[in-house]
């Protein structure tokens, strides 16, 4: 009877130190995401950079609510207006493995002027701005393809031009409304209000949104490396 009390003594002793452990571990995690301050209430990415091997990948998930959620080990966040935002980044490049240094690697690029506007969706020239793995040519393609008939009687266009290399835009005189289809790829900026003044056609406009996200996603990404 000593003996098995004294089991029964040890096994107490054990949960005991197990709950207490427990209990550490859980005030530890809380206090680091309260070091982090107060996440935003909107949807976005939580993600790391793992370096390895001379190339990168990119870990992490997409929230519906950054606030709402926990950074499941991730040290960084990124905002999104949306959740297909988020996850249209987290499909794109999330779980891949990225040459070192990317920008000498295969990719979109771009070249432009005032006037003039070439991309290219798989280039390594370094004459060509580089803006990162933006997504498949021929998704591109078909979308962008739409633009002479959305463009029509907004812009005075000189030249279009798409096929698996690049996509060609050329204008004859300067254009707030060509800036806007600049900037998307320039910047990862999508037109205020997200209502592009040069169209209304609404599979043109998701697809430039959801470039637009990642490109800007792109951009934060290159200044952490």
């Amino acid at each position: 009877m000593e003996r098995e009390v004294g089991i029964q003594g040890g096994i107490v002793l054990e949960l005991e130190a197990l709950v207490r452990e427990t209990m550490e571990l859980s005030g530890a995690l809380a206090s680091e995401e309260e070091g982090l301050g107060v996440l935003p209430d909107t949807p976005g990415l939580f993600y790391s950079i793992l370096v390895e091997d001379e190339g990168f990948r990119i870990e992490g998930l997409s929230s519906g609510s950054l606030q709402g959620n926990t950074r499941s080990g991730h040290s960084l966040f990124f905002q999104t207006s949306s959740l297909e935002e988020a996850q249209a980044v987290e499909d794109e490049l999330f779980h891949r493995k990225f040459p070192l240094p990317y920008k000498e690697a295969p990719q979109w690029r771009m070249i432009r002027d005032e006037l003039n506007f070439t991309l290219f969706f798989f280039s390594s020239d370094s004459n060509h701005l580089p803006l990162g793995p933006l997504g498949e040519a021929k998704v591109a393609i078909r979308s962008l393809g739409a633009l002479p008939d959305i463009l029509e009687g907004k812009l005075s266009m000189s030249h279009f031009h798409c096929d698996t290399h690049s996509m060609e835009l050329s204008f004859l005189e300067p254009s707030p409304c060509f800036e806007e289809i600049k900037d998307i790829f320039l910047t990862g900026t999508f037109p205020d209000g997200g209502k592009p003044h040069w169209g209304k056609d609404r599979t043109l406009i998701y697809f430039l949104r959801e470039l637009a996200i990642i490109r800007r996603f792109w951009l934060e990404v290159e200044g952490q490396l």
